[in-house]
């Protein structure tokens, strides 16, 4: 679960080309209800897991469940079940909004450090914006970093032809990334951010868009995780003692001392 860089990094990318959770071979009983979207068969699970245990371990117990070598977990088994089954769809979303409602935490990881919510918008193969609201309405972090470092906008901007689809793909992701709070200055363990990513001549459009955002989100929200206060954001916004111009959640989040790196060559 350590961060990665550059051959160690590789070396996980590669490992997860050739590996992946195969639902035939690594679900149990349990991760089977999951991915046909047996709802009445969840809900008896959770049942005799309470008649065990109180309601929040039992919660942890299913947040903990893991599949496959790539150790696939909850909610990402449930986007993947949708994309290879896209007729039980509904089903499985059924299920996902129950078990957020009775408290399981959406940020799951997998083996890269890759939650469900970066998957469904990574355009690689997964697309998925009502799946992605889904998550994001339940407290999913849109500026999450997986062991790359890299934020779900890192994936679906690396795009390395200018295909009309790819390209269409990646600018409708980079807009409900950007609308929903996402900063495209986050640097990779690499050092590569979504900005440097949209220098390629085909993506000039989107990169124009990130610019426009990024102004906007620093006029409205926190500087570092693009927070704005709102119905689902009840944060509090403090400026910068120095600039006086920076605005950042407050304590206890640490939004001003993970910026400050950045913020002070500014």
């Amino acid at each position: 679960t350590e961060p990665l860089s550059g051959a160690e990094s590789q070396t996980l990318r590669t490992f997860f080309t050739s590996n992946y959770m195969d639902p035939n071979k690594d679900l149990d009983s349990y991760g089977w209800m999951l991915f046909t979207g047996d709802l009445a068969g969840v809900k008896a699970d959770f049942e005799r897991r309470k008649a065990n245990v109180p309601h929040n371990v039992a919660v942890n117990q299913i947040f903990a469940l893991r599949w496959g070598s790539t150790q696939t977990p909850v909610f990402n088994c449930l986007l993947l079940s949708t994309l290879i089954q896209p007729g039980g769809r509904q089903k499985v979303l059924d299920v996902a909004r129950w078990l957020i409602a009775i408290g399981v935490p959406v940020d799951g990881k997998d083996l890269s450090g890759t939650t469900a919510f970066a998957h469904s918008i990574s355009t690689k193969p997964a697309f998925d914006i009502e799946y992605a609201k889904i998550l994001l309405d339940a407290g999913a972090d849109i500026n999450h970093r997986n062991r790359y470092g890299s934020t779900c906008a890192h994936e679906f901007c690396m795009v390395w032809t200018p295909l009309p689809d790819a390209v269409a793909r990646a600018k409708t992701a980079l807009g409900f990334f950007l609308s929903n709070g996402g900063d495209p200055n986050i640097a990779d363990n690499d050092g590569i951010t979504v900005m440097r990513l949209l220098r390629a001549p085909w993506m000039s459009g989107l990169k124009e868009a990130a610019e426009i955002a990024e102004r906007k989100r620093k006029q409205n929200g926190c500087w570092f995780c693009g927070s704005i206060p709102s119905d689902r954001h009840a944060v509090e916004l403090l400026r910068c003692s120095r600039c006086k111009k920076a605005r950042y959640c407050s304590p206890p989040k640490g939004c001003q001392r993970s910026d400050w790196p950045n913020h002070k060559q500014g």
